[in-house]
């Protein structure tokens, strides 16, 4: 993983593991959520206009990939 992104995650990790306020882990749990939902929405968007290689399906068939 990059290192900025490994930093960004283990900030979070340590927040996480430290808070014992639920609703502010709700909340940002809703928060990564929403924000996977709409990197997944950009991600089908760049496919459709070809700028990203579409993925086959998985399969057992190591050729297929």
């Amino acid at each position: 993983m990059d290192p900025n992104r490994e930093f960004v995650y283990e900030r979070y990790a340590r927040k996480i593991s430290s808070c014992e306020d639920t609703k502010e882990l709700q909340e940002l749990a809703c928060k990564f959520f929403r924000l996977y939902l709409t990197q997944q929405e950009v991600v089908e968007g760049l496919i459709k206009k070809a700028w990203l290689p579409d993925l086959p399906e998985l399969t057992n068939d190591p050729d297929a990939r």
